[in-house]
């Protein structure tokens, strides 16, 4: 059935009228396998690509630098740019997502915070959020070769709060999609039940996160899904 449903949902509008007598589990279990499918191509080739990208050639020019639990120490402001990938680190001044720009990528850091973008997604961190035991850190330069492990386990847990936040969006902008048409429906004196218009607008999400998840990993965006 979730496969029907798909097929049914990139445009099949003869058939749209099934998805109305789904059940609630039923669309729930559907938007779930989609987001989790789409975000191979949203969320896990940009993250691994990302990642090795920014980390090539990093030992080579970082400066000495302290991250622990209370903040950024830098010996001096550091960054780059390449191929849309950004990186910034400086405890000087204060960073923010707006220097991001037309980035499809990257890591600012400051002495209070980071600030991390994947395409469209952009999460902010404060230091103490990595005191996971409250025993407190340390990270330097030298620690960085025998951190690769820990760096994957990073990208991993990035990636997955990533997936969660696309389901959320995904949800969000189609319950505004519901709610819309609830409205246009009461104006042409058409109404339909919220139930069935939620129904409908979460199947009706499908073509655009699709095309997202296949242009993604190009570096091409469609705005929110």
């Amino acid at each position: 059935m979730l496969i029907s449903d798909f097929f049914i949902s990139l445009g099949n509008y003869k058939k749209m009228g099934r998805l109305f007598h789904r059940e609630v589990g039923d669309v729930i279990v559907y938007v779930a396998c989609l987001v989790i499918v789409c975000s191979i191509g949203i969320v896990a080739i940009p993250t691994a690509v990302g990642g090795a990208r920014a980390s090539a050639g990093l030992m080579q020019v970082i400066p000495d630098f302290t991250v622990t639990q209370d903040g950024l120490t830098i010996s001096e402001p550091f960054g780059f740019e390449y191929g849309g990938y950004r990186f910034k680190a400086t405890n000087s001044e204060s960073v923010s997502e707006n220097e991001f720009e037309n980035d499809i990528s990257g890591v600012l850091m400051d002495r209070d915070k980071i600030i991390i973008k994947n395409f469209s997604q952009v999460m902010t961190f404060s230091y103490k959020e990595f005191d996971f035991d409250g025993n407190g850190y340390s990270l330097s330069k030298s620690d960085l070769p025998s951190l690769k492990n820990y760096f994957i386990a990073v990208l991993v847990v990035f990636g997955a709060l990533m997936v969660i936040g696309t389901g959320f969006n995904y949800v969000m902008n189609g319950l505004f999609a519901a709610l819309v048409a609830s409205v246009i429906c009461s104006f042409t004196r058409r109404n339909q039940p919220i139930g069935k218009l939620v129904k409908l607008s979460m199947y009706a999400k499908t073509l655009p996160l699709v095309i997202s998840a296949f242009l993604s990993p190009f570096g091409i965006g469609i705005g929110s899904i």
